[in-house]
């Protein structure tokens, strides 16, 4: 009972953490540019997706390495690069 209760607490502090970084990061880019990003969310889904997919074959840590610097590179290719710009 005790172990449950311990496993529930800390995967609830882990959620809300979770939670907490996703709130902070939406009102960090509302309050820099002054517009609400949509896409915040969107690739949050993909770079767990792609953490998800790529566990079996990299292992955890290999994934935590990957997804973030996948989406590093998306966000230079698309965000900060965009096509057609001086």
């Amino acid at each position: 009972m005790s172990q449950v209760l311990l496993f529930n607490v800390f995967n609830g502090l882990i959620v809300g953490a979770f939670y907490a970084l996703m709130a902070l990061g939406l009102s960090l880019i509302l309050n820099l540019s002054g517009v609400i990003n949509f896409a915040h969310g969107g690739f949050l889904a993909v770079g767990a997706y792609l953490a998800y997919a790529l566990i079996p074959h990299v292992g955890f840590w290999g994934a935590l390495v990957i997804a973030p610097s996948a989406g590093i590179v998306d966000n230079s290719a698309m965000v900060d690069n965009p096509q057609g710009a001086a």
